[in-house]
């Protein structure tokens, strides 16, 4: 029963909706002595559902490698498509010595944001299932909690809130994407202040309902733009903020020059084609938000004096003289 009551208590305390998912599996492996578990990140495309291993975790084997890709669904075990369509629990038995497999479709409202796949000799009891279902409504119910404290209402991407604790644990190296249970994760991370040019003229000539929409889409093609690792944040008006893990300076770049380009080519409602600036940086081990926030902004505001519409990378500029180093803000001061 303790042991109930904590895993119970480790889940409502995490305050992060990837870590949310990660120790939501890590309790159940636990609880459900499970011999193995995956728990598959789904992302729903235009050609149809793409499942990433997002966690990996066995009691029997050697940790292995997490694959970075999405695999389509006619790729995936027939367990977890039948959990996938049916959106329900589905159960499967194997072998002689009694090894089952489990695959527990996890919901964020009407759609499924990752499926939980345990492997386990004997197949899970009554009571077993019942435990890891109703982890899963506590689930729900606290993610529901947290997307109302932590949602720009009107994009739907994530506001200044967890800002600051998704990136200190992202520069001391405890967050990007977990490469195999156990390991410490990458951090060798990216940061980008994004915003609008010329918003408040949208604002002007065509209302702000039109503003309102223009934000909106922005916020679709980023997350079209972005991998599902990737952190983005409203930060307030036109200004957002993307959080890149794992990535090297010149795949940062690359990923957020794709993103300016789709920018300038879409055509929004109305308003006909808008533009965005970038300013980009290294996330330094142990630093603070608002250090490298300081630099992805300061390289921003130079693309904007340079005439707007382009990408900036505070390093080079640093490299060319165009801008001084910025030194350290202090480890003791949080942005928000």
């Amino acid at each position: 029963m303790m042991d109930l009551i904590d895993s119970v208590a480790t889940l409502i305390d995490v305050r992060d909706r990837d870590d949310l998912e990660i120790t939501l599996a890590s309790v159940m492996f636990e609880l459900v002595a499970a011999s193995e578990l995956i728990l598959w990140r789904v992302r729903h495309t235009a050609a149809g559902p793409e499942f990433t291993e997002r966690l990996y975790l066995s009691s029997l084997r050697s940790p292995r490698t997490v694959a970075p890709m999405g695999q389509p669904l006619d790729e995936m075990s027939a367990e977890l498509r039948a959990a996938y369509e049916t959106r329900q629990y589905f159960y499967r038995g194997y072998g002689k010595e009694g090894c089952s497999r489990h695959v527990f479709p996890v919901l964020d409202g009407p759609r499924i944001v990752c499926l939980i796949e345990i492997e386990r000799s004997p197949h899970l009891s009554k009571d077993q299932e019942r435990l890891v279902l109703g982890l899963m409504r506590i689930y729900r119910s606290h993610l529901g909690i947290l997307e109302n404290n932590d949602t720009d209402e009107l994009t739907g991407l994530s506001n200044r809130r967890p800002f600051d604790e998704s990136f200190r644990r992202l520069a001391n190296g405890a967050a990007g994407q977990p490469a195999r249970a156990g390991a410490a994760a990458s951090a060798q991370a990216e940061l980008a202040v994004v915003d609008i040019d010329f918003f408040k003229r949208i604002n002007d000539s065509f209302g702000h309902p039109y503003g309102d929409e223009v934000l909106v889409l922005l916020a679709r093609l980023m997350r079209s733009s972005f991998r599902d690792i990737d952190r983005i944040f409203r930060f307030g008006g036109e200004e957002f903020v993307v959080i890149l893990p794992g990535m090297r300076r010149d795949e940062a770049d690359e990923a957020l020059e794709r993103f300016r380009v789709a920018v300038e080519t879409f055509a929004f409602p109305q308003v006909g084609h808008v533009t965005v600036s970038i300013g980009v940086t290294s996330i330094r081990s142990g630093e603070t938000g608002s250090d490298a926030f300081g630099r992805a902004d300061e390289a921003l505001y130079y693309a904007k004096r340079l005439g707007r519409n382009q990408l900036r990378r505070h390093e080079t500029l640093v490299a060319e003289g165009s801008v001084a180093p910025k030194d350290r803000v202090s480890q003791d001061i949080e942005m928000f």
